[in-house]
């Protein structure tokens, strides 16, 4: 057996082309797209596991392409994140035996498709030994965009009749997009204060990071913060062991916990992370500071950028009215057709009391 030592470029070049996607080259999109096949073909190796795990196999498969390894590691925990918003992966709870606690593990989610309009869909999900298990004619046509795979049709059959008879069945939008209801911010907190207020006092909790309500909602980075010597209820974060931080609410007197709860949703319908960002934007809104979001024009295409995350139901809301674009001074941002931007301002500003600037 003999075997040909290539140089770095032809390797990534040939593994590339083995996941069914171009050379990114220097383009950023194509490089998250590398990136996200990457994580999915790691997780046919060995999902479920933990998230860490997911992310050290993607990061050891990859490192010797990347010269700096956090950038490479940033990079895969950014791109596990996509996969987990848009539904490739799937984040479930299990509990830990003799612990009374949950933890969470990473599942492929099934193979399926969202259509998009008539003759335009995503795909969804992994196979049990393919990542997208479909007619080779057929992979050459899907269009991978950041962590999306897109399918159009190719006018000699129904795309959706076709992908069901080949194991992709179909997710219509509503069981995909998972909308909560619209309600006003305050009816939505207090709920969550409610329950907070019938936790048991907390003792101390060390690595305990908060947002705080003070600060700017332009810089999210930023409004992380040590609890020092806040009052007040917050969203917070806390390590743990294992895995990442978790997401929690918590009560405090002088910087001291006095109650805490874990966010989390039963049937795991709503992501932590998703309950957390949607808690902040009411507490900002009922605090006089609303989030912000801007709107920009550029020939015939309308963006809407935001500065704080987004929960994921609310990115693939925005998907369906168009797809995510790269802009400069946001930390997200989508394309809107013009004909959807009234209907995507109303969603912004009514599910998640968002409020448009112009700078």
């Amino acid at each position: 057996m003999t075997f040909d030592v290539l140089p770095p470029k032809d390797a990534f070049t040939r593994i590339a082309s083995s996941l069914c996607v171009p050379d990114p080259g220097q383009d950023a999109e194509r490089t998250v797209a590398f990136v996200c096949q990457v994580i999915r073909r790691a997780a046919l190796a060995v999902a479920p596991c933990g998230r860490s795990t997911l992310e050290t196999v993607a990061v050891e498969a990859l490192r010797g392409f990347w010269p700096d390894r956090a950038t490479l590691t940033s990079m895969v925990e950014q791109a596990t994140e996509e996969l987990l918003a848009y539904g490739d992966l799937l984040e479930m709870q299990v509990p830990v035996e003799g612990s009374g606690r949950a933890s969470f593990v990473m599942r492929a989610a099934p193979p399926h498709h969202v259509m998009r309009g008539a003759d335009s869909c995503v795909i969804l999900g992994l196979g049990n030994e393919e990542i997208t298990p479909l007619p080779t004619s057929t992979l050459s046509r899907v269009r991978h965009v950041g962590a999306l795979r897109f399918l159009d049709g190719d006018g000699a059959s129904d795309l959706s009749t076709f992908l069901a008879e080949n194991g992709f069945p179909a997710l219509d939008q509503r069981g995909w997009l998972r909308l909560p209801r619209a309600e006003t911010p305050e009816a939505f907190i207090r709920v969550w204060w409610d329950k907070l207020a019938a936790q048991d006092r907390s003792g101390e909790i060390d690595g305990l990071r908060v947002i705080s309500v003070e600060s700017s909602v332009r810089y999210y980075k930023g409004r992380w913060v040590q609890p020092a010597r806040l009052s007040g209820r917050f969203v917070a974060r806390r390590p743990q062991a294992y895995g990442a931080d978790l997401w929690c609410i918590v009560e405090l007197d002088g910087g001291r916990p006095v109650r805490l709860l874990d966010v989390t949703s039963a049937g795991d319908l709503r992501r932590p992370s998703d309950i957390a960002w949607r808690i902040q934007m009411a507490q900002d809104a009922l605090a006089g500071r609303r989030q912000v979001f801007r709107v920009a024009r550029n020939d015939d295409t309308t963006f809407v950028e935001f500065l704080s995350p987004l929960p994921s139901w609310a990115r693939r809301r925005l998907l369906v009215s168009g797809s995510e674009a790269q802009r400069p001074r946001c930390l997200m941002a989508f394309a809107t057709r013009p004909d959807e931007l009234p209907n995507v301002l109303d969603f912004l500003k009514n599910c998640l009391w968002l409020e448009e600037t112009t700078h």
